[in-house]
This record gives structure tokens, C-alpha cells and sequence, in this order.
């Protein structure tokens, strides 16, 4: 099953968030929890038998939904991300965006393939 919970407790999710160098759980808590108080915020969550078996985390960006953490517990039928997409895409046209948005730096082909997603830009980085 999953359900919209914006005002989950999203320390309850933290140990499942995709982290990268300084982008840690503290960072991503803090830019989520304002996003959570500040503006529409998405969460999807669903549950099986009581434990939370994926969960999906967005909010308004421009004109677009974007996607900050996706979760599935390995061996949660893709069914599961399938529905939470189109959950979010929904979300997304009631709130008058035109796109879902994300970053990931795993499995990309696979996710784009999956979901419909297409490659729009490259994110670049400079160590400073």
C-alpha cells in the first residue's frame, strides 16, 4: 500500500537516504525538513505489514516535481515504483508542474528506462 504522509518524520526514512561525500544524512535531514515545513512537499511512503518497504521524497522546483531520495526495499516488486511514480506524476500536474526531476549517479540507463525518464543535462563540479 502506499499513502502521502507530508508530515512524516523523516528521521524515520534518514537510514535509507542515498548520500554522497559532504551531502550526508545531518545535510539532507536539514534541506528536507525545510522543504517539509516550507512548500508543498511530497512524500509517498508504502508499507507492508507495518514496516516501511520504499518511500519516495519530492518537492516544487521551478516547474518541475523534483525527486530529492527514492527508496525500495530489495526484493519489493517494481510495481511498487511503478505506482509511486505515477503517483507523483499526478501530484505534480494537480500542482500545476509540467515534469518529474531528479539526480542519480546509479544505475541511470535503468531508471530512465523504467520510468520514462530522459536525459536533459549534465551536472558538472569543480573541487574548489
Amino acid at each position: 500500500m502506499i499513502y502521502e504522509d507530508p508530515n512524516i518524520d523523516l528521521s524515520l526514512l534518514a537510514s535509507h537516504f542515498t548520500t554522497c561525500g559532504d551531502y550526508n544524512v545531518e545535510v539532507i535531514l536539514d534541506e528536507l525538513r525545510y522543504w517539509q515545513k516550507n512548500s508543498d512537499f511530497l512524500v509517498l511512503i508504502s508499507k507492508n505489514n507495518g514496516d516501511i518497504d520504499g518511500f519516495l521524497l519530492a518537492y516544487p522546483n521551478r516547474s518541475c516535481l523534483w525527486i530529492s531520495q527514492v527508496w525500495r526495499r530489495p526484493g519489493t516488486s517494481l510495481r511498487t515504483s511503478r505506482k509511486a511514480i505515477e503517483m507523483a506524476k499526478k501530484w505534480a500536474r494537480e500542482h500545476g508542474l509540467k515534469s518529474l526531476n531528479g539526480e542519480t549517479d546509479r544505475k541511470q540507463m535503468r531508471a530512465m528506462e523504467r520510468y520514462g525518464f530522459i536525459e536533459e543535462s549534465v551536472n558538472m563540479k569543480a573541487k574548489i
